[in-house]
């Protein structure tokens, strides 16, 4: 009697996964056929228009040279020359699609980074090999409303491809405990804009990135949904205000995923269930009495609400605090910020490489200097100052001590 209600009990859970499976393949479905059908609308309704698309193709692109040094407590100081490179092009096909793309120099996606002295080869006898290109970005933009003003809000838009990051924060300061600069996710974007008066602007992105593809199983895939709400308040012409809350949602994480950051300072506690939900805020205000020194004062906080604490203890909080001073072009910006991140406040594999060398479990400053030397062109040094922050955690996971000191002098120009 038991035997049969389990394998009821079997088959019902089976079924119901089937049904949950057709009704997600059917909502696909009719999200790429309403797609299509706009993608018809669009062409239709642009097919007068006496420009034509390549005329609006434009192109960019950037190159940096960076000298890094890296001073370690217990190892041999490093020192490496690198370069990035990335170049675009983007053309509005008509009023209502963009199509882009652009291609970068390095492997990692946490880094366009190519350093000196090491080609595509792993044959550590060949010199001087070629260095790697890859596709950085390869997106498609849709803008329903075309040049008309929607009938909700001011803007509107739907990103399909490997994008830039709709989340990642600007000009309210370093934001590097969630995301690195140089990763473009994947997915399924929508941006809509609001401006209710001149004063205030306010922004609303819902995203569905994929993080890997599960071949085994595709209604399994890891896959990451985001919703960010930012706002920016000009109170007068010297005070503002700029802030986002952000909401990340990881789902169906395999153990290859959740296994990446194990070695970036993750514990067992990261997460129970394989879902790990993760809670932002990062806000600030500039001061800006002085046109060429203005001053931002700036905030930032991550809490893991699926850390379960097992072994160390519950490690689910991430913080930074700092400020910038000055202008760039002007005699120079200057900024210093303080971070914490504790051992399972952000899987690792989505933390800064740059800060702590991208492991968490760590405290420390970031201190900057960036000045405008030519049209077009910045130089500036960074210094990542770093130290572990529980040396329990570091003793449990068997990790050496975190002390340790990244300089980065880079010039930066943008083409």
């Amino acid at each position: 009697m038991i035997e049969g209600r389990v394998q009821g009990d079997s088959v019902r859970q089976r079924s119901t996964r089937t049904a949950g499976a057709a009704i997600r393949r059917m909502i696909s479905g009719l999200a790429i056929a309403a797609l299509l059908a706009t993608f018809v609308v669009a062409g239709s309704a642009s097919a007068g228009d006496g420009e034509s698309w390549y005329e609006r193709i434009s192109f960019k692109g950037d190159f940096r040279a960076r000298d890094e040094v890296f001073i370690r407590e217990g190892d041999k100081d490093r020192h490496r020359l690198r370069y990035r490179l990335r170049g675009g092009a983007s053309t509005e096909v008509n009023d209502h699609i963009e199509v882009g793309f652009r291609l970068a120099t390095g492997p990692d996606a946490n880094s366009g980074n190519q350093s000196l002295g090491s080609g595509v080869n792993d044959d550590e006898s060949i010199d001087f090999d070629p260095d790697g290109v890859f596709i950085d970005k390869a997106y498609l933009t849709l803008k329903p409303h075309g040049t008309e003003k929607p009938m909700f809000g001011d803007s509107k838009s739907i990103t399909f491809g490997k994008m830039s990051n709709p989340f990642k924060t600007k000009g309210i300061g370093p934001s590097q405990l969630i995301w690195d600069g140089d990763q473009n996710p994947e997915g399924v974007a929508l941006q809509w804009g609001w401006s209710p008066c001149d004063c205030w602007d306010t922004n609303l992105d819902v995203a569905y990135f994929v993080i890997d593809e599960n071949n085994l199983d595709p209604s399994r895939d890891p896959a990451m949904f985001a919703v960010q709400f930012d706002n920016s308040v000009k109170v007068n012409d010297e005070i503002s205000f700029k802030s986002h809350l952000t909401y990340n949602a990881l789902r169906k994480l395999t153990g290859d995923v959740i296994g990446r950051g194990e070695g970036a300072g993750n514990t067992e506690g990261l997460t129970s269930n394989n879902h790990i939900d993760l809670i932002e805020f990062h806000g600030g205000t500039t001061w800006a009495a002085h046109e060429d020194w203005p001053v931002t004062f700036w905030g930032n906080v991550v809490f893991n609400l699926s850390a379960d604490g097992a072994g160390a203890g519950k490690q689910n909080t991430a913080f930074g605090a700092g400020l910038t001073v000055g202008s760039k072009k002007a005699l120079a910006e200057v900024g210093a910020g303080y971070f914490q991140v504790e051992a399972d406040a952000v899987p690792g594999f989505l933390l800064d490489s740059d800060l702590f060398d991208g492991v968490t479990n760590g405290e420390g400053w970031r201190i900057h200097a960036t000045r405008t030397i030519f049209k077009n062109t910045d130089f500036n040094v960074i210094a990542y100052i770093g130290d572990e922050l529980d040396g329990d955690v570091a003793d449990n996971l068997g990790s050496a001590a975190a002390d340790r000191v990244r300089i980065q002098t880079n010039v930066q120009v943008k083409f």
